[in-house]
């Protein structure tokens, strides 16, 4: 073979390669999916300061400083503008970001219009690094007309049409409440469900191991938890529920080392009332973190 040809062959070889790399899915995946502590984020406020020396970018220095790298974006409407310009703001920080949304009541008619807009966010969030996309939180609790088992069935079917597209991990939130249904069923398509619970170590070791049971270890992780307010006396002032949280997540890190628990700050004031009190420096410090 001439010197030219080997030249030319060179040339194509490279070209090949180079259109291969542009045309690639442009999501940060190669990281790898995170366990022990996580941080949900976002619930404060609507619109954030995303200076570089603003409230969001300090708050991500001392996490990044403990070593926590996972945070789950706050679920608003699915293709909120101010929720994805917060995701970005993680990605480009070097974060394993989760981006999902939210639903109201949710009935049958409206399943075509719920599928466009999840779809519609998933190429958004190809497009833009993020490592985990969420098709749905909690919406089991918020469906009219539509049984449990149909909408198990219309998630999987919906995450499997994400995934033509997205590349990334595909995962479902569920309600603590409904922790013991989601072991009974198949998860299918989806990489990951996420429960939310919040109901103390014991109440919260047995969800989680069930649905490791069902799913396996690898398919399952707890996307929000946090103190027991509603149940337990001392979460209701900031000193007891640093002791009760701290206690919780320590055991149930050290139980299930391969697993991520997001905590979801969302009572942190020092005040016994429960619900919209987000409070991130407080809740940092409590975990140790300065």
């Amino acid at each position: 073979m001439s010197i030219e040809w080997q030249r030319r062959l060179v040339r194509s070889a490279l070209i090949a390669y180079l259109v291969a790399l542009c045309a690639a899915p442009t999501t940060a995946t190669a990281a790898p999916r995170p366990s022990g502590l996580c941080m949900n984020y976002g619930h404060d406020s609507y619109v954030h300061d995303l200076s570089p020396n603003g409230t969001v970018a300090q708050d991500f220095r001392r996490l990044k400083s403990a070593g926590v790298m996972c945070i789950r974006i706050a679920y608003r409407s699915f293709n909120d503008v101010q929720t994805e310009a917060l995701a970005q703001f993680a990605v480009a920080r070097g974060f394993y970001v989760i981006s999902g949304g939210e639903w109201g009541m949710l009935d049958s008619a409206q399943l075509p219009q719920y599928r466009a807009q999840v779809l519609a966010q998933a190429k958004w969030a190809q497009a833009n690094g993020i490592a985990q996309f969420s098709v749905g939180n909690e919406q089991e609790a918020r469906l009219s007309g539509i049984s449990f088992s149909r909408w198990v069935n219309e998630m999987v079917a919906l995450a499997a049409d994400v995934r033509a597209f997205f590349s990334g991990t595909v995962s479902y939130e569920a309600g603590g409440t409904f922790a013991d249904d989601w072991a009974t069923v198949n998860v299918g398509s989806l990489d990951l469900l996420g429960l939310n619970t919040y109901g103390g170590y014991a109440h919260n070791a047995h969800s989680l191991q069930e649905n490791i049971d069902a799913h396996g270890m690898s398919h399952v992780y707890l996307s929000e938890t946090n103190c027991d307010v509603f149940n337990v006396e001392l979460c209701k002032t900031d000193e007891g529920l640093a002791t009760e949280m701290k206690g919780d997540l320590l055991k149930l890190i050290a139980e299930y080392p391969q697993t991520a628990f997001y905590l979801y700050t969302w009572r942190a004031g020092g005040t016994d009332f429960a619900s919209g009190v987000v409070n991130y420096p407080k809740t940092l410090a409590a975990l140790g973190i300065k």
